[in-house]
């Protein structure tokens, strides 16, 4: 598969977040996807796992939006900078604990670099700052 439409899809893939398409993950993903949040230390394998973990963001940001800034694409991987937006009106399950929603907005950027087989994600690996997040929402106190 071509290197750009390795982008468009990686692109597809943070649209399908915003709008809260659960379903488009499957055509999009393979059945043994690994999701690998770095800066939560989870690491989620199959759709399932990765659904519910973007559906538990999406509940604690429920209007949440990725805008891609810029794309890189070598072989079968792509690397995307993103800046998420949203506000906190819902609970966010965090390694520490739970933080009620703030009623906050954040822009949080953000690094994913996906890897593809056959055409589809195989593999995910996102990267920000969980303590910018968590200062954000007024979580954590701002440095």
């Amino acid at each position: 598969m071509a290197e750009q439409d390795n982008i468009r899809i990686a692109r597809e893939f943070v649209a399908a977040f915003d709008t809260k398409s659960w379903d488009k993950y499957t055509s999009l993903a393979t059945e043994d996807v690994v999701l690998d949040e770095k800066a939560t230390q989870r690491r989620l394998e199959g759709l399932g796992q990765m659904v519910e973990a973007f559906q538990g963001w999406a509940k604690a940001f429920p209007d949440a939006k990725g805008k891609v800034t810029s794309a890189l694409s070598s072989g079968d991987l792509v690397a995307l900078e993103v800046t998420w937006t949203g506000k906190h009106t819902g609970p966010m399950t965090t390694p520490a604990g739970t933080v009620a929603a703030s009623g906050k907005s954040i822009s949080l950027p953000a690094a994913m670099v996906f890897a593809f087989r056959s055409g589809k994600v195989k593999e995910l690996r996102e990267y920000f700052d969980l303590s910018d997040l968590l200062r954000q929402v007024g979580a954590m106190p701002k440095k």
